[in-house]
């Protein structure tokens, strides 16, 4: 079982060594400040402004980095999501490294372009995009808000047990969620015929199967929950084998590539917590198995538009293609930004929601079999009504773009204080729980699927029921 007193007497966020926190402010200097600098020069029409508010924005981003604090460390609320951020910039275009040595041919990136926007005249595109930019650094501002200056809410008062019956439980709920996954995909014809069914927009093929879905994930989270638990997992072959049999369940019926990158992210955050430190070859091994990945199963969904998915085709292995099929997609996704095209777009051409994507996450338990009308998130709604999509497919205009469609610049503010009172008080809960690995679980479930748009809180809230059951089940809580 998991030794809590191994961990209780250090920092529970896992402090940012002297060196890696030189790093940090390393990258900040010769990439954000310098090397934007100078890739800006090279531009066509160089924007000086859009510099100066790009230069505040991370700075106002680098603030816990610059300003560490002992209590603060890898883990916490305001420095792990940076630290996110950065390796998913990095890892989808790494040759931006480079760009102080080829400034002329990597100036490319700095260009705003929008697939939305293509007819505009350039300096209209960028004032959208400093307008975006402006709004971002008010949510940064507002968070920061939330975060020191709002009163706290009051912290947990929970007595954690011992699991009982541990590993018997948790194979109990995995076989259950794998005969599920099986029933359903028998009921759909066979995988073959489940994922061609995926040509007519995901959104449409899945209709009404969202409790399925949770009951297929619990599977997974099980399997998390005994991995928090047991020190011994790693060194048994066992654990291993019921691992790789669940870590595809929700792909496949769902074709959500995230889902697999944020399990493997789960228990990499399991990993660091348990020893203290973190494990740089596994962190290096995980972006990249990520970015092929990411590759490799957007190939699998590409191929079902076509009415025949060439099993054989996508076995053959080749790196540097995968990882370039990934940064094309991270590139194209880019071009269609749901948050640009919202900043474009409302309220001139397009209306605010006025609540209506948060109205679709309160009536989450409402299966959509039973009401097909219900209100859907702000990614499906832009993807209908800016970018006039008719097959269901959403393009997510992200946390920031949502308040703001919802209740202009006010809403953004009073978004994000609330969600820097979130990480405050999940922060708190922390330095009293540290060494339990319940709230361990629910702590890195929260900081990395919790964020304030209406699909990301419904994908909690499908994640951490069934987690709580389960510790209820162990008799945990």
């Amino acid at each position: 079982m998991h030794n809590r007193d191994q961990i209780s007497d250090r920092n529970p966020f896992i402090t940012v060594s002297p060196i890696y926190r030189s790093i940090l402010i390393a990258y900040f200097v010769v990439y954000i400040v310098y090397q934007s600098a100078v890739l800006t020069y090279f531009q066509a029409s160089p924007n000086w402004l859009i510099y100066s508010i790009e230069l505040l924005y991370n700075f106002l981003l680098f603030l816990p980095v610059f300003f560490y604090r002992k209590t603060y460390g890898w883990l916490h609320p305001l420095i792990f999501p940076l630290i996110f951020s950065l390796l998913r910039k990095i890892g989808a275009n790494p040759e931006l490294l480079l760009g102080i040595f080829y400034p002329e041919q990597l100036s490319e990136y700095y260009e705003i372009s929008h697939i939305l926007f293509y007819d505009w005249r350039h300096q209209d595109l960028e004032y959208v995009y400093v307008q975006g930019q402006i709004i971002n650094i008010v949510a940064v501002l507002s968070y920061y808000l939330g975060y020191f200056y709002m009163t706290s809410l009051a912290p947990l008062k929970i007595n954690f047990g011992e699991p009982v019956r541990l590993k018997g439980k948790i194979l109990t709920l995995t076989v259950i969620g794998m005969l599920v996954f099986f029933v359903y995909l028998q009921f759909k014809g066979g995988i073959t015929n489940h994922l061609l069914s995926w040509a007519q927009g995901r959104f449409n093929a899945l209709a009404g199967d969202g409790p399925i879905f949770v009951m297929v994930k619990t599977a997974p989270l099980a399997v998390l929950i005994w991995y928090a638990f047991d020190d011994r997992t790693e060194r048994n072959p066992f654990f291993w084998i019921v691992l790789i049999s669940v870590i595809p369940l929700q792909f496949i019926l769902t074709g959500s590539r995230s889902s697999i990158v944020y399990l493997g992210t789960l228990f990499l955050l399991i990993t660091i917590w348990k020893k203290k430190k973190i494990p740089g070859i596994r962190v290096v091994l995980f972006g990249a198995m990520a970015l092929v990945l990411i590759g490799f199963l957007g190939n699998i969904r590409s191929s079902t538009f076509k009415g025949n998915i060439e099993w054989a085709s996508l076995l053959e292995f080749n790196f540097f293609e995968l990882v370039e099929d990934t940064q094309e997609e991270m590139a194209r996704r880019s071009e269609s930004n749901g948050y640009l095209a919202v900043i474009g777009t409302v309220p001139e051409e397009v209306d605010h929601l006025y609540g209506e994507s948060y109205i679709g996450t309160l009536l989450f338990f409402i299966p959509r079999y039973f009401w097909a009308g219900k209100p859907r998130g702000a990614g499906a709604i832009s993807g209908e009504r800016i970018f006039r999509k008719s097959s269901g497919a959403g393009i997510p205009p992200g946390p920031v773009g949502e308040a703001y469609w919802n209740f202009s610049v006010f809403g953004v503010i009073l978004v994000f204080i609330a969600y820097g009172v979130l990480h405050k008080w999940l922060a708190t809960n922390m330095m009293l729980y540290h060494s339990e690995p319940g709230y361990f679980i629910f702590y890195i479930i929260t900081l990395t699927i919790f964020v304030p748009t209406g699909i990301a809180i419904v994908s909690y809230v499908h994640a951490i029921i069934p987690v709580l059951l389960i510790l209820k089940w162990l008799k945990v809580i």
